[in-house]
């Protein structure tokens, strides 16, 4: 058994192992925060890092290796041996920054050498491995973004010369709008590059989120049949941002407990994706779907993502 992880997944790794004396090495990729003991970890281990990394420089695996191992490592450097599981190393991966680690050729090839070695495999020649790039995927992620707008609008268009009844126009086209934007997300991010699909197992998330954006959405409903100028484009902009805005804010400082490191890692990630659907809420404004239409299905992707990409604290 071997354990991997990049980042935070890295550092649990460290902990993992630790319980884990069978375990026959780990590959930690950007993991700067070991866990505090006294003895040293018992299995061969792996330290890399990008060089343009801000977050975990390459002097600081020095200083990491040197709480784990006993001995501070500099980069590129390796000791002990496979077979008694001693080995240790720092391999620095040029160019590579945080973001960039889990796709760089490098470490795809150092990482994977070490965990075959580390149970008794020779790395073949070729690993057979297809590295996509974060970049390719995000290109990939944005083309189906701009499908998705052209299909609303042209829903939309449909929509409006075969329904009547302005509710069941908002609905098709609010759900033409849900569907398209989860199959390009399935396809896409959740596929290659970080899944955001359902957590079952983190119920309470889900219940604490579902209850910020309903009171949320409430609060701001009333609002709005109560004051004139929430009819105007900025009164109605200002309501559909504070209901992005006010759930998600308070759901990420409850779920991260204020802890700092995770609280910045995770509202660069809740930016991402309030931006992308900040983008469609306004779409949905232009097309003149209804506020609650709107609202809902935007609540209910909200509640789709944000769960996933907030450490499991609570």
């Amino acid at each position: 058994m071997v354990l991997g992880g990049h980042s935070g997944g890295a550092n649990s790794a460290y902990r993992v192992a630790y319980e884990r004396p069978d375990t026959d090495g780990v590959v930690a990729i950007a993991g700067r925060f070991p866990p505090e003991r006294n003895d040293t970890l018992q299995t061969n281990l792996l330290l890399a890092t990008g060089s343009d990394d801000s977050l975990v420089p390459p002097s600081k695996l020095t200083n990491v290796s040197a709480e784990l191992t006993g001995t501070p490592l500099q980069p590129g450097q390796q000791v002990g041996s496979f077979e008694d599981g001693t080995a240790r190393r720092v391999v620095v991966a040029e160019g590579a920054t945080h973001l960039s680690e889990s796709d760089n050729p490098v470490l795809v090839r150092e990482t994977t050498d070490w965990a075959l070695q580390s149970i008794g495999e020779s790395p073949p020649a070729d690993l057979g491995i297809t590295v996509r790039s974060i970049g390719s995927v995000v290109y990939q992620f944005l083309f189906g973004l701009v499908g998705v707008l052209a299909a609303t609008t042209l829903t939309k268009r449909v929509v409006s010369m075969r329904f009547d009844d302005r509710r069941q126009r908002d609905a098709v086209v609010a759900a033409t709008w849900l569907v398209g934007f989860a199959t390009v997300v399935h396809t896409t991010v959740s596929q290659r590059i970080y899944h955001v699909g359902p957590m079952p197992e983190q119920v309470l998330k889900y219940v604490l989120l579902a209850g910020l954006l309903l009171a949320v959405g409430v609060a701001l409903d009333r609002l709005a049949s109560r004051i004139s100028w929430t009819d105007t484009t900025v009164g109605s902009s200002l309501l559909d941002l504070g209901f992005l805005l006010l759930p998600v804010g308070a759901f990420v400082l409850l779920s991260t407990r204020f802890v700092t490191f995770q609280l910045v890692t995770t509202v660069v990630l809740s930016s991402f994706v309030l931006v992308v659907l900040g983008v469609f809420l306004a779409e949905l404004a232009v097309l003149n779907v209804q506020r609650r239409a709107r609202w809902i299905v935007v609540g209910l992707t909200v509640l789709w993502l944000m769960p996933a990409i907030v450490p499991p604290y609570l």
